[in-house]
């Protein structure tokens, strides 16, 4: 459903941040329509699909940052 992991700038409103990590626990990301504030009406597949693409970019750099060596 629409909103389980509801994206907020704070824990008190969502459960994850704006880059897709859970406030909870680190390391832990969500990348699909749960983390959505409502429900996009009739196929919202191309919004999901910028937002899981977005929040793997952040992933992939966020590991870059741990293995600056790594390609």
């Amino acid at each position: 459903t629409t909103s389980s992991c509801r994206m907020s700038n704070s824990s008190t409103k969502g459960v994850v941040d704006p880059s897709g990590e859970t406030f909870e626990v680190k390391n832990l990301f969500v990348a699909d329509g749960s983390i959505l504030p409502t429900s996009l009406g009739i196929n919202p597949m191309i919004t999901i699909e910028a937002m899981a693409i977005r929040i793997s970019k952040n992933v992939v750099r966020r590991l870059k940052l741990l293995r600056p060596n790594a390609e």
